[in-house]
């Protein structure tokens, strides 16, 4: 049961994946952010980059941006 709800949504990941590239007809970069990032990143090669951490450094950012402008 828990491998079939796994491949289930890799097989989701992938599949947009796939359609996005489709539809843009152009290669990118895919970056996985958060926690189930980590389980599903080592179980194919679609994507590129896992960041944790990417939200948080966003929003830190935003909040660097707006402190300058004060």
């Amino acid at each position: 049961m828990q491998a079939g709800i796994f491949y289930q949504y890799l097989g989701g990941v992938e599949y947009t994946i796939k359609q996005f590239r489709k539809e843009l007809k152009t290669d990118f970069k895919v970056v996985a952010t958060g926690g189930l990032g980590a389980v599903v990143c080592p179980y194919t090669k679609m994507i590129d980059i896992y960041d944790r951490q990417l939200i948080f450094k966003g929003l830190k950012a935003i909040n660097e941006k707006n402190k300058e402008s004060e």
